[in-house]
């Protein structure tokens, strides 16, 4: 089953940071960028001096997507997600109508 997982952070951001699809630890958490690629994120932006809370993150999908085997040819994106059953085409509208309504000034993919 899959678990939505909402974008989260300041809703009038300046900077809007997108992944692919949440992970596991996203999953159980109901929020983006927790996992390994968040806590590098966090890293990032301590060091740049930039406070995760005045902005948003979110993702592409929100429903969790199967990983690319660690080896072997690698899966496109849009199949992973056909494979579960998710329409990419509406998750890039839903996606552009959450920018739309952030309106920040920067998106970070």
């Amino acid at each position: 089953m899959n678990i939505y997982v909402p974008g989260k952070g300041n809703p009038d951001p300046k900077i809007c940071f997108i992944g692919e699809a949440p992970s596991y630890e996203e999953e159980k958490e109901l929020t983006p960028f927790v996992g390994p690629s968040g806590k590098f994120l966090n890293l990032l932006l301590s060091e740049a001096g930039i406070s995760r809370e005045q902005n948003w993150t979110t993702n592409v999908l929100k429903y969790s997507i199967p990983s690319n085997p660690k080896h072997g040819k690698k899966i496109p994106f849009q199949l992973r997600a056909r494979s579960v059953g998710i329409d990419v085409d509406k998750s890039i509208e839903e996606l552009r109508r959450e920018i739309d309504q952030l309106n920040p000034n920067i998106l970070v993919p």
